[in-house]
């Protein structure tokens, strides 16, 4: 990976970083159907109806990409 480098150094300078694994962290946000917005809910037929209608399109897909390691994307991954 390079990319400019900050601090004192010369504007056009790069930092060259190896990695074996790289892992992109950008925060922790559940998307529909796991959970709504804060103040929002949905019933529990209204829960199930997503399920089944995500749980198709996991059937039918070719492949599926799992992003996050944390405990939601590792239980999401176990469950496919």
């Amino acid at each position: 990976m390079s990319t400019a480098a900050g601090g004192d150094g010369p504007a056009d300078a790069t930092l060259t970083l190896a990695y074996d694994v790289l892992v992109i962290a950008t925060g922790a946000n559940y998307v529909s159907p796991w959970r709504e917005g804060p103040t929002e809910s949905k019933t529990r037929d209204e829960r199930e109806a997503d399920y089944t209608a995500v749980r198709e399109k996991i059937k039918a897909s070719a492949s599926v990409l799992v992003v996050g390691a944390g405990a939601t994307g590792l239980e999401t991954a176990g469950h496919i």
